[in-house]
């Protein structure tokens, strides 16, 4: 959010910037959950039935530290985060973020993950009635601790001609 930490009451931002049609999400990513992120992807909106698909447009991620924060450690080039439709082996959404130099790090930082322009062309074939998920490409983090906070933009479309 402009000027400040995304909070659970941001819910409806996209509201208030006028923009039609699309959604806003917060969800939160546990500590146990990011160390999983390689081989359990985290679900950031779920599927939204027969007949509809997902159009994700971006993700503003926030590293949240608490108290005496230990820096994600196993961390190596490569291992990047991205959305991807339905889970691991889905169709990548957004651009790719870079773990090292962000998640290894004892402070808080934001970074935004955007849909990749090629992606919405060819969108129904891969994404109706998939979720978007929250995958690591590369390797699991092995330690650390922190929150991450994201929240997820997208709308969902029907898959058929009215």
């Amino acid at each position: 959010m402009p000027g400040g930490s995304l909070k659970h009451d941001d819910f409806s931002y996209e509201h208030r910037r006028g923009l039609q049609g699309f959604r806003s999400k917060i969800v939160e990513v546990t500590s146990a959950e990011i160390l999983a992120l390689f081989t359990t992807p985290k679900t950031l909106v779920p599927a939204p039935g027969e007949g509809q698909t997902l159009i994700f447009d971006e993700l503003k991620i926030e590293h949240r530290v608490a108290g005496t924060p230990v820096a994600y450690g196993g961390i190596a080039a490569g291992e990047e985060l991205v959305v991807k439709y339905e889970n691991a082996a889905g169709a990548i959404a957004s651009e790719t973020q870079e773990t090292t130099g962000w998640l290894d790090q004892t402070v808080g930082a934001t970074k935004w993950l955007r849909r990749l322009p090629a992606v919405t062309a060819v969108l129904n074939v891969f994404s109706e009635n998939k979720a978007l998920v929250l995958h690591l490409l590369v390797g699991e983090i092995t330690t650390g601790t922190g929150t991450l906070v994201c929240e997820v933009r997208y709308r969902i479309e029907s898959t058929q001609v009215r």
